[in-house]
């Protein structure tokens, strides 16, 4: 058979990120990488093993990356659906999936990949990497988007937390690694299965305070404490096309811009977290979902007296969240962002990724077989 680039695309990323998750590909709209997965297992190129709920390369798929020049090393270790690294593997695949289906790059060479945008390493890359840059970290990865560098973390039904002060240093630490700005903006991306889970989650704290031995915090108390801007992002495609938005740089100006025009106002003089004001009412444009930043200009403006607040997010955003999260009554004025905004704001039409189905070729340009 000859392979297609959608089928080189998932022997490469199962070589490299060990399992990835069938339902991911589901959830995600990847219908066509579901059937290239189909595909490949029965070519033996890939192999599904018994509870069907992930992937990974087979002995076969193996030997045809090494000899495309992509030597993959088949996994000697026996995993069962209960174990602790098989599901941070699928975690992270999740998260991986994600990022691919926003058009991010998830197949980097090396870390200094990410100095390109918008690109996404993960973790585990670093941690087999014969340094001790990833030790006490459970971070699911990094990413370059837009105009800033992103810690990712998974935050599941049984996550507990992270290593607060370590990983916070780590990414500063990698600040040369996105590029020469090493004043670069960072901020954390909570990564789960929905907005709503993930937002009980961040309010719900599973660890005694003090059980924070060595920098290790609940999620719960990272996101009352940290000093550093913390978004919320489920494995989906809801989640897939706000991450598209965030790798646009400047991408909340230009949002406020296309949908306002010149009503619209860079700064609000009595609220600096707000992004500015259209006709005198603050606005807080939540595409990115920083919830905190959110809630900090409602209760900004209330202190201040303000009789309105407009809180504008991508349609989906305000249905599975914001409708529900935000206090009710004519205090908030919601606002839906469409498609004719985001194509005015970002010059082009926004859409989800699907890789090409085009015939897989080598260096040489000759076809792939398997």
């Amino acid at each position: 058979m000859i392979l297609d680039t959608q089928d080189l695309l998932l022997l490469r990323l199962a070589g490299e990120y060990r399992q990835i998750p069938l339902h991911s590909l589901s959830i995600l709209g990847f219908a066509s990488l579901r059937d290239a997965a189909a595909r490949l297992t029965a070519a033996e190129l890939l192999s599904i093993p018994r509870g069907g709920s992930y992937f990974r390369l087979a002995p076969k798929g193996c030997e045809l990356m090494s000899r495309l020049g992509r030597p993959q090393e088949p996994s000697t270790r026996r995993t069962y659906e209960g174990d602790p690294t098989l599901r941070r593997r699928l975690n992270i695949g999740s998260v991986m999936l994600t990022c691919l289906r926003a058009g991010i790059d998830t197949a980097l060479d090396g870390v200094d990949g990410l100095r390109e945008q918008p690109a996404f390493y993960p973790a585990f890359a670093l941690r087999n990497g014969g340094t001790n840059l990833m030790n006490a970290a459970s971070c699911a990865g990094f990413a370059h988007l837009g105009d800033a560098a992103y810690m990712l973390q998974y935050v599941g039904a049984d996550s507990r937390g992270m290593y607060l002060d370590n990983e916070l240093r780590q990414l500063h630490n990698m600040s040369s690694v996105f590029g020469e700005n090493l004043n670069i903006p960072k901020a954390v991306i909570f990564a789960g299965d929905s907005y709503a889970h993930l937002y009980e989650r961040v309010h719900t704290a599973i660890l005694p305070p003090k059980q924070s031995r060595h920098g290790y915090t609940d999620y719960a108390e990272v996101y009352r404490l940290a000093d550093i801007p913390i978004h919320l992002l489920p494995c989906d495609e809801a989640g897939a096309f706000q991450l598209a938005v965030m790798s646009e740089t400047e991408y909340i100006a230009k949002l406020a811009r296309a949908a306002f025009g010149d009503r619209w106002k860079p700064a609000d003089p009595d609220i600096p977290e707000a992004d500015g004001s259209v006709s005198g009412t603050p606005l807080v444009i939540g595409v990115d979902m920083n919830v905190r930043r959110v809630e900090a200009v409602l209760a900004a403006a209330k202190n201040l007296g303000r009789r309105e607040v407009m809180v504008a997010a991508l349609k989906e955003q305000m249905r599975d969240f914001y409708l529900a999260a935000l206090p009710k009554g004519k205090f908030v004025t919601p606002l839906g962002i469409g498609e004719d905004v985001l194509e005015v704001a970002f010059g082009k039409r926004l859409t989800l990724y699907t890789p090409p189905r085009d015939p897989a070729r080598d260096e040489s340009g000759a076809f792939v077989y398997a």
